[in-house]
């Protein structure tokens, strides 16, 4: 089946096969035993001014995304910045890669939306943490995380490995 769609305002077609073996074996998604040291309530910080950059994709492709706040927290006695690099229904949303991508969850980056955002905080519950679509086919193309999302520590919540 193809599908024409707009993904942030721009066309795009979807390929599916519903009838594939892969999508009739598929057991459901599985995940980390959900955890409150998880939810994280973070300083929600808006840039001085918005900064353009390049994102790659998976696939080799790059996009240009605006920046214009950034979330803090401490974990482990360090400060910890996660940029937002892209918006899904108008909420920021994060593309972060964290240790558990060595084997527990998908290698290439997670996504997490939050949904409490305030003036000057937003909770970051890393237990909604989840696959792209390109976690799933190959022919999906899913942002990668910026350099400041490359964490040097697990996450052991959220969604594991499909």
């Amino acid at each position: 089946m193809l599908e024409i769609h707009r993904v942030e305002g721009e066309a795009a077609l979807r390929v599916r096969d519903l009838d594939s073996a892969a999508r009739r074996a598929f057991a459901g998604l599985r995940y980390f035993p959900a955890d409150k040291a998880w939810r994280i309530r973070a300083r929600w910080l808006a840039l001085a001014t918005p900064e353009a950059r390049g994102i790659a994709l998976k696939g080799g492709h790059a996009a240009e995304v605006t920046l214009t706040h950034r979330a803090e927290f401490e974990h482990a006695g360090r400060t910890v910045t996660l940029l937002p690099t892209h918006r899904k229904a108008g909420k920021p949303m994060f593309v972060f890669r964290d240790l558990t991508s060595r084997g527990q969850t998908y290698g290439a980056a997670r996504f997490l939306i939050p949904d409490e955002i305030g003036d000057d905080w937003i909770v970051l519950d890393f237990n909604r943490a989840f696959s792209p679509p390109c976690a799933f086919s190959e022919h999906a193309i899913c942002p990668l995380p910026p350099p400041e999302n490359l964490l040097p520590f697990a996450i052991e919540a959220g969604e594991l490995k499909p």
